[in-house]
């Protein structure tokens, strides 16, 4: 079982997320907004930016659905350095983090992510979150599944 560490920030606004374009400036992000079944500061989508900065991912969320939301909080993530080989391309990193962002949507469901949510097909994960991690879990983990509603 591997872990990985993620280090949260504060919620900001879309026009904070707009700006960051550094070298460091990928990873797992979450996005609140509110949700006519969930209400305010719902948790309502997680992903992450892997190829391209949150800057430039945020542009394109902006375009496509987020400017239609109301009261947005963003958090963005960062995966702990010491928990990816730093190979050359970022292979191991970029393959944590996809791994990273299917169980976090896979434990928590958000509505508008569509992938991951009935089940895990990654690597052996124990998440650990840290920081200001608003209503991701502490801790999540590929060793047993996320509780789901039965069927019967």
């Amino acid at each position: 079982m591997r872990r990985v560490r993620v280090q949260w920030e504060n919620p900001v606004g879309l026009d904070v997320v707009l700006k960051l374009s550094g070298d460091n400036d990928y990873g797992p992000y979450q996005i609140d907004s509110h949700h006519v079944v969930f209400g305010p500061s719902a948790l309502v989508y997680i992903g992450m930016a892997a190829e391209q900065t949150f800057g430039v991912r945020f542009k394109q969320h902006e375009a496509y659905w987020l400017s239609e939301e109301n009261d947005v909080e963003i958090r963005v993530g960062r995966l702990w350095p010491d928990d990816y080989v730093k190979d050359r391309g970022g292979r191991d990193w970029k393959q944590l983090l996809s791994d990273t962002e299917a169980l976090l949507v896979h434990w928590h469901s958000p509505p508008y992510n569509t992938q991951h949510i009935i089940d895990y097909t990654g690597q052996a994960l124990h998440v650990q979150n840290w920081g200001n991690r608003g209503s991701i879990l502490p801790e999540c983990t590929s060793e047993w599944d996320a509780p789901r509603p039965r069927d019967d």
